[in-house]
C-alpha cells in the first residue's frame, strides 16, 4: 500500500511540475514601439524625437527597453513590469515609468518628470497608430486664421524692442526660463535678402531668433532653408512658416505660445515687439 501511495505521489508531482512549466503567456506580452510623444497639448510623431524607442514586455515579468533620442546615444536595459487595473508600472532599483496599458496601446506619462508622455503600440495586440502626419499637429477644430485688416506697413531697416518669454518643461536648456527684454532688426543683407532677428539686450552678438523673410506690406513671410533659421535651441523648418508669418498690427509684431520639442523636452516661446526709432540713433 505504501509503495502504491508513493508511486501515486510521484505521478502527481510530475503533473504539478509540468503545469508550472507550461503557464499561459501574458496577453499583454509583446513588442511595443513608440508611436507619438506629447507635451503641453502638442503631439508629434515619435520619429521626430527618437531614433529608437521600444519596450518588449515578456510573460516572465521582464521588460527589455531600448531608447535612442535624436542625436543621442542608444541605451538598453531590462526592468520589471506589472499591470494592475490598467495601471502599468515598469521599474528597477534606479528609475521607474508609470502609465496605462490596454488593447496593445501603452502610454508612459510624465517621463522623468519632464511633462512628456509617450504612446507606444503593439499592432499584433490591436494597437493602432494615432501619430500626426507632421511635426506639430494643428488641432482639427481650429478655424482658419484670416489676415487681420491693417494699413500699417513694415519698413526694412527698422529697429524693434519689447519682451520675449521662454518657458521649459525642465531646466536642461542653456537658456534661462522667464521673460527678458529684447531688441530686433528688420533689414536686408548685402545680397538684398530681407531678414528679421531678435537679440537679448544683454547679448547683441547672438540672435535668439533669426530668419530670412519676404516683407509684404503689413506682414512678412519666412523664407526657411536648411539650418538657416533658428529660435533659441532649435532650427526652424518649412512646417513653421505659418507660425512665423507675422502681421504688423497695433503697432507691434506678436508671437503667442509657440511650442516645440527638442530631445524629448518641451519649450514655449512668446514675444511682443514694437518699432523703436531710438535704437537707430
Amino acid at each position: 500500500m505504501k509503495k502504491l501511495l508513493a508511486a501515486l505521489l510521484a505521478v502527481l508531482m510530475l503533473f504539478a511540475l509540468a503545469a508550472c512549466g507550461s503557464s499561459e503567456p501574458d496577453p499583454n506580452a509583446g513588442l511595443y514601439t513608440a508611436d507619438s510623444a506629447s507635451v503641453s497639448g502638442i503631439t508629434i510623431s515619435a520619429d521626430s524625437a527618437y531614433e529608437v524607442f521600444t519596450i518588449e514586455l515578456k510573460s516572465n515579468g521582464k521588460a527589455d527597453i531600448v531608447i535612442q533620442p535624436k542625436d543621442g546615444e542608444k541605451q538598453s536595459k531590462t526592468m520589471k513590469w506589472s499591470l494592475e487595473g490598467g495601471s502599468l508600472l515598469i521599474e528597477d532599483r534606479v528609475e521607474s515609468f508609470s502609465g496605462t496599458l490596454s488593447n496593445g496601446v501603452m502610454v508612459l506619462e510624465n517621463i522623468e518628470n519632464s511633462g512628456v508622455s509617450v504612446t507606444l503600440i503593439c499592432p499584433e495586440l490591436g494597437g493602432v497608430s494615432s501619430a500626426p502626419g507632421s511635426l506639430i499637429e494643428t488641432p482639427a477644430a481650429a478655424p482658419a486664421v484670416e489676415a487681420p485688416a491693417s494699413t500699417a506697413q513694415l519698413e526694412v531697416g527698422s529697429y524693434w524692442s519689447g519682451t520675449m518669454t521662454f518657458e521649459s518643461d525642465n531646466n536642461k536648456s542653456e537658456y534661462e526660463t522667464g521673460t527678458r527684454s529684447v531688441i530686433g532688426l528688420l533689414d536686408a543683407d548685402s545680397q538684398g535678402n530681407e531678414f528679421f532677428e531678435l537679440y537679448e539686450v544683454t547679448d547683441t552678438e547672438h540672435p535668439v531668433l533669426s530668419l530670412y523673410v519676404t516683407v509684404m506690406g503689413d506682414h512678412f513671410v519666412p523664407v526657411i532653408g536648411e539650418d538657416d533659421a533658428w529660435l533659441f535651441n532649435a532650427y526652424l523648418d518649412e512646417t513653421d512658416v505659418d507660425d512665423f508669418t507675422l502681421y504688423f498690427t497695433n503697432n507691434s509684431l506678436r508671437l503667442d505660445d509657440y511650442h516645440y520639442i527638442v530631445d524629448g523636452s518641451g519649450y514655449t516661446v512668446s514675444f511682443l515687439v514694437s518699432p523703436d526709432p531710438t535704437l537707430g540713433d
